[in-house]
């Protein structure tokens, strides 16, 4: 059944430079809320990934995927640990927006991209699990500001970084009271509960 779309004609005084600002920002938040409500076996680390190269291919976006061999060569050990119990590979998926002078100092945004979160061996309900394809809201949300600002072409330098993986209580997950080495060279011993977000 074909439905006629009625034409939107905006009243009084035509804003096009407001009318374009809030249609970007609308594409953005469906485009974060398409990311956050894909089911969790249709939005894996790689589908993310794939997601995010695709929307911002077209745009000023630098995007840059680092795999799990550059994670281990950099000692992201704690990130490792919430990935180890998934077979899907985790991912670090680095964005760059020039909007103005390169010298000038970026602003940082960093969103949690863990695309299902199970706890681990501190396995969660399955009331809690409900949700948990939307635990990667944070970079979801990350994705949809990059995606926003390079159409609007605002004059600022932005970075972000969004670690990927799933937490999955397979038999090379992360046990509770193990020690993994930070980046930082500190040790963290991992607390024996849902520990996914303390060791992002």
């Amino acid at each position: 059944r074909n439905v006629k779309i009625p034409d939107v004609v905006m009243y009084g005084d035509c804003d096009w430079k407001k009318w374009r600002i809030g249609l970007e920002k609308a594409e953005a938040q469906n485009f974060a809320r398409k990311l956050m409500e894909t089911p969790a076996n249709l939005m894996t680390p790689r589908a993310f990934a794939q997601s995010v190269v695709q929307a911002l291919c077209k745009t000023s976006v630098n995007v840059t995927l680092r795999g799990e061999t550059w994670l281990k060569e950099h000692n992201m050990n704690a990130f490792l640990a919430n990935t180890k119990g998934s077979p899907q590979p985790p991912f670090l998926l680095e964005m760059t927006y020039n909007g103005c002078d390169p010298a000038i100092p970026p602003i940082i945004l960093i969103g949690k991209g863990i695309t299902f979160n199970s706890g681990g061996l501190c396995l969660k309900t399955c009331e809690e699990m409900k949700n948990m394809r939307g635990d990667m809201q944070g970079a979801a949300i990350v994705v949809a500001t990059f995606k926003a600002l390079a159409n609007l072409g605002l004059p600022i330098n932005v970075r972000g970084l969004i670690p990927l993986g799933e937490n999955m209580p397979g038999g090379t997950a992360a046990r509770p009271r193990d020690i993994v080495k930070s980046t930082s060279g500190k040790s963290i011993l991992i607390s024996p509960r849902d520990f996914n977000g303390n060791l992002m």
